[in-house]
């Protein structure tokens, strides 16, 4: 991060999908600004509101397209092909000395272009660090700003007294135009007015954590294991405590370097005081547990921006408002500081020994692959550059066999007309798996697809535009079944 500040850029950004799962529903829209770091918009920057096209072998979510007001119809018409989706957003992150920020974008968006940089052949990661690059997110800019400096800012609060920090609230609570929530552009010019909310009331705070994409900024803290305590606000933390807590770094996570784990000083710590291992790892991880009742053991990736701060950031006041007990968490920390054992203890919860499960479709499997090899790599280039009648000539040339099966889908999903027959063939009897097998992860079947518009359209019956919708959609279906 040496590069002035009159060199770097941030590319504000938002994707809407057609689901609301980021590894396996396609995108449909992307839309992006660019501004100077003091939220400026660049001058003759090309207008970046790009559609993409939905593929053949999935449906999407009939409420996600009563939300966009997308259709497949209109993708199709309208949209780009996935390739060419993926490299013009490939072309604009890559810029040098950009910073791509969202919101919510670490959870949401962020999964989006990595799943589908994955998909479409791209490097997945390099975008996030190559060329002074980096990532940001202004929700916890957001959290962060009503648990600890919230003057000068409206709260939306729900009917419990809980704050929002959904983007519509926010905005309709401080006068902000964002007549068309869900609209990729309309969010992402809502996104640069809360930043610059933010920024105009509370500099420092803004700075603060512009600091804090750096993940060795906030490795700086985070290393100092057993030994200090710190302010961190997260999504998993109950809203109306600000989502924030005070944290106790111990060690790093055993299977993830960019993570760290952590204790919630705030949280009962007599199971880590009594080196309960088994007790700990089955709390933790039954689903049945509510969250509020598991152990304070956190994972903190440091390559995720998050918000990380010195005790002393807290004021007294801003602790009793969110009933926040200082004085607790600093008891705890002693207590536990001098526990050598401590650091095993908390590794030993995510050192399973059990071999990672490796999901069946094949879009899910970024994370459970391994890095390309430098042929690969030079191979996934080759494909990304060469025109498609080429194509064929890359098959089985890979040495991941997981490239070779995503090479043969990204050829039948975006050029099925030059497929053999043979493949023409594989590819149609995938098609109808996804449209026929229910309970799946990666896609809704014609008959889970039917049973969800039908419930929406007694949900909607009076609206005409939605009907609408809901009748185009199921028309896309039958069409694609063949019905």
């Amino acid at each position: 991060m040496q590069t002035t500040n009159a060199n770097q850029t941030i590319l504000w950004h938002d994707f809407e999908t057609f689901g609301v799962n980021p590894k396996v529903d396609f995108p449909v829209q992307f839309a992006a600004i660019r501004t100077n770091l003091e939220l400026e918009i660049v001058a003759d920057q090309p207008k970046i509101n790009w559609l993409c096209k939905i593929p053949h072998d999935y449906l999407p979510h009939p409420l996600a397209c009563l939300i966009t007001g997308i259709t497949p119809y209109y993708s199709l018409s309208k949209g780009l092909s996935e390739p060419e989706f993926a490299n013009r957003i490939h072309r604009q992150m890559m810029l040098p000395n950009t910073c791509t920020v969202g919101y919510n974008s670490m959870k949401f968006d962020e999964e989006v272009t990595r799943h589908l940089f994955f998909r479409n052949l791209f490097p997945v990661y390099e975008r996030e660090y190559k060329n002074n690059n980096s990532r940001w997110d202004v929700i916890d800019l957001v959290r962060a700003c009503y648990a600890l400096r919230p003057t000068d800012i409206n709260w939306p609060l729900y009917e419990t007294g809980k704050p929002s920090f959904k983007l519509e609230e926010l905005t309709k609570a401080n006068n902000i135009g964002h007549e068309d929530a869900h609209d990729a552009m309309s969010d992402v010019r809502a996104t640069i007015a809360i930043a610059k909310l933010i920024k105009t009331h509370h500099p420092k705070l803004y700075e603060y954590y512009w600091q804090l994409r750096s993940k060795h900024q906030v490795n700086a803290m985070l290393q100092q294991f057993q030994a200090n305590i710190f302010i961190y606000v997260g999504a998993y933390i109950p809203s109306d405590q600000g989502c924030c807590t005070i944290v106790m770094p111990v060690c790093a996570h055993p299977e993830n370097q960019n993570a760290v784990l952590c204790i919630d000083l705030l949280k009962p710590i007599d199971i880590f005081e009594t080196n309960a291992q088994e007790q700990l790892r089955q709390t933790l991880f039954d689903s049945s547990v509510e969250r509020s009742n598991k152990p304070g053991l956190l994972t903190i990736s440091v390559n995720k921006c998050p918000f990380i701060a010195p005790i002393k950031t807290l004021s007294d006041e801003r602790a009793k408002v969110l009933k926040i007990d200082v004085s607790l968490a600093v008891n705890n920390f002693k207590k536990l500081a001098n526990m050598s054992f401590l650091p095993d203890l908390c590794q030993s919860v995510y050192i399973l020994g059990e071999p990672r499960t490796i999901p069946s479709n094949i879009d899910e499997q970024l994370y459970t692959s391994d890095f390309p090899s430098t042929v690969d790599t030079d191979l996934m280039d080759a494909v990304r550059h060469d025109v498609p009648e080429q194509l064929a000539a890359y098959s089985q040339q890979f040495e991941s066999p997981l490239l070779n099966r995503l090479l043969f889908q990204y050829r039948a999903r975006n050029y099925p007309n030059l497929l053999d027959e043979q493949e023409m063939k594989s590819w149609q009897q995938h098609i109808e798996f996804r449209l026929t097998q229910s309970n799946k992860n990666e896609c809704l079947s014609l008959d889970e697809y039917f049973l969800i518009i039908d419930e929406l359209g007694q949900q909607f019956q009076q609206n005409p535009d939605k009907m609408k919708i809901l009748q185009s959609l199921k028309r896309y279906a039958n069409e694609l079944a063949g019905l």
